[in-house]
């Protein structure tokens, strides 16, 4: 019989809860910028991806020290059918709408930007004036050259994405 000193367990059990602990409250950044089209995720030392435009879709991603980068048109699917027997019914486990928007809700928004032409002159000049609300001033930007684009920074922590989920 092999005999562990108490001390040893508690040790590596107390390692094991600090890294879940560093996990959960480790920061997750998203960066959407459709103006120059591409999309950055990170989750503070463990892994990123990126996505972004270039005559194709590409993706890259780091997870610790492993790095893959791959055109998304390469991706293939597995097109296997799966047999469905008729006496067994299957649970559901899909997302649903409300608790999408409840994790949607845990993202905090650091920094945003929208450009809006809608192409009518007329609904365009009605909008403009946005651009001089003192809360909107340097987010909102109405304009008549054609440019239309999203940016957005935002930041969560896996915590608050399990609690919205299992909420």
């Amino acid at each position: 019989m092999i005999f562990v000193d108490v001390t040893v367990v508690a040790i590596i059990l107390s390692v094991l809860i600090l890294l879940l602990l560093l996990l959960l409250f480790l920061p997750i950044s998203v960066v959407i910028d459709s103006e120059v089209p591409h999309a950055f995720f990170q989750y503070k030392w463990i892994g990123e991806g990126w996505i972004w435009y270039e005559d194709e879709w590409w993706l890259s991603f780091r997870i610790f020290f492993f790095k893959k980068k791959m055109l998304l048109s390469g991706i293939k699917r597995n097109k296997r059918q799966i047999e469905k027997k008729p006496g067994l019914k299957r649970k559901n486990n899909t997302l649903s709408f409300k608790k999408l928007i409840r994790i949607i809700r845990t993202f905090r928004v650091r920094e945003w930007k929208i450009g809006i032409d809608t192409g009518d002159h007329a609904l365009t000049a009605q909008l403009y004036p946005l651009n001089f609300v003192p809360s909107l001033f340097r987010h909102v930007r109405i304009n008549f050259t054609g440019e239309n684009y999203l940016s957005i920074k935002m930041d969560n922590n896996a915590w608050r994405i399990l609690y919205a989920y299992l909420r």
